[in-house]
């Protein structure tokens, strides 16, 4: 069999392979997933020609040093073993893209892993690490790291370094602070952080102008304040189902961007301490956040919300109804609304219960286009933009 190629021995019960298997030198594929291997025999290293070696599923407890010696190998998956460490050497598999090693017992990595330039992706999922090695910053092609379900405390600062970074999960792990230099990671699209004990996030994480999914528990975390700056991921698009981030009684700051994105038409009467609420839209966008509700303990003490619109001439932002005795002064501007406002508000009118501030949305773009026009000619003429009952 020196010329076989590709060798499909999974799910079976073998406890080990005979040495004869380093005369395999044409070997490419090795698929030795659910088995009961303890060991792999020394003369593994033999196998010169192999690209794809599984493993996943087994009883291994160590790797010989020798698999250093598999030079050409670009995928090797080690899931669902009992190692508790990686020899020094497979710092020398140089062409390795594909590195798994999930459910395993690793407490720590060799320095050396550094070596492995080619890497793309790394899974290290349910281990026993508390650190990682610096010499990660050195993966400069890696586009995927999953580490959840560890013991992490800290991240190295080099992380920012992995610039291809685009799928990263540090969940359930005991994550009390994230470095600054995870801002660097401009090509992150994903990051997971439930069940930390983070504190606060830092404001470099506006600078993740790539990112589209944003997992982020704050009931399972230690966090009291997002940072403005989160304002500014405009791309992000998926966030947990029941929202978390609406759910603690002590959270200070909330970006409407975040809101509108996800279709929320109120905001719960949980959010006791928001006393800073973001809204930011572009004019070059003709779109309205249709936020109907704030809650009655919002708005009552002057300042205590405050409404930044920035650039926001064609945008509506679209409030039913403002809860409180009084309506704050820093809401009675910078309001627009096209058409007749008396005539919009007629079939609301049997609901209205106390003092509320209604804004229209346009209908359409071009409505949008002409309201915007008019606002301009009329700038000195009084025109009723907002009705209080």
């Amino acid at each position: 069999l020196s010329n076989l190629q590709t060798l499909y021995l999974y799910h079976n019960h073998l406890q080990e392979l005979p040495t004869e298997i380093g005369k395999l030198s044409n070997l490419r594929v090795l698929d030795l997933g659910q088995n009961k291997l303890k060991q792999l025999p020394t003369e593994i290293a033999n196998l010169s020609s192999l690209q794809t070696l599984y493993l996943y599923h087994n009883h291994l407890q160590e790797l010989p040093t020798e698999i250093g010696k598999l030079s050409n190998l670009q995928a090797l998956d080690l899931r669902h073993n009992q190692l508790q460490e990686l020899p020094t050497e497979i710092g020398s598999l140089h062409n390795l893209k594909d590195l798994k090693l999930d459910k395993n017992q690793l407490s720590i990595l060799p320095p050396k892993i550094g070596n492995l330039g080619n890497l793309k992706v790394l899974v290290l999922n349910r281990n026993q690490l508390k650190e990682l090695p610096t010499e990660i910053a050195n993966l400069s092609n890696l586009q995927t790291l999953h580490l959840y379900h560890n013991h992490l405390q800290e991240l190295p600062t080099e992380i920012g370094s992995l610039h291809n970074l685009k799928d990263l999960r540090l969940d359930e792990n005991q994550l009390s602070i994230l470095p600054s230099k995870i801002g660097n990671l401009s090509n992150l699209k994903m990051l997971v952080l439930n069940r930390n004990k983070l504190k606060e996030l830092p404001v470099q994480i506006g600078k993740l102008n790539n990112l589209e999914r944003f997992h982020f528990d704050i009931r399972r975390n230690h966090l009291r304040m997002l940072p403005a700056s989160i304002e500014k991921l405009t791309d992000l698009n998926i966030l947990p189902d029941n929202n978390p981030w609406l759910s603690r009684n002590d959270l200070e700051l909330i970006s409407t961007d975040l809101l509108a994105r996800h279709a929320y038409q109120q905001l719960p009467h949980s959010l006791r301490s928001l006393c800073t609420y973001y809204i930011q839209n572009h004019s070059d966008q003709f779109t309205s956040s249709e936020l109907a509700l704030l809650p009655e303990n919002l708005g009552q003490e002057e300042e205590r919300i405050k409404l930044l619109r920035e650039k926001c001439q064609w945008n509506i932002i679209y409030f039913k109804q403002i809860c409180g005795n009084e309506i704050p002064l820093y809401l009675t501007y910078q309001l627009c609304t096209p058409g007749d406002v008396k005539s919009m508000l007629t079939e609301f009118e049997p609901s209205l219960n106390g003092k509320k501030i209604y804004i229209f949305p346009p209908q359409n773009k071009e409505e949008s286009k002409q309201n915007v026009t008019s606002k301009r000619q009329k700038t000195n003429k009084g025109r009723q933009l907002v009705k209080v009952l």
